[in-house]
């Protein structure tokens, strides 16, 4: 397999993570915060 497509494969997988962590961390920030999950999930997107 090309190096390229390793490199393609491996920057997907990473983003597509990322997204999945940002959802499971958004309860816990904000409770942490003591603000509203809408209020928290704005936050980590606008960071």
């Amino acid at each position: 397999m090309p190096i390229a497509l390793w490199a393609l494969t491996i920057s997907a997988c990473a983003i597509g993570t990322t997204e999945f962590v940002i959802v499971v961390l958004s309860p816990t920030i904000a409770e942490q915060l003591r603000i509203t999950l809408p209020a928290a999930v704005s936050v980590i997107l606008h960071c």
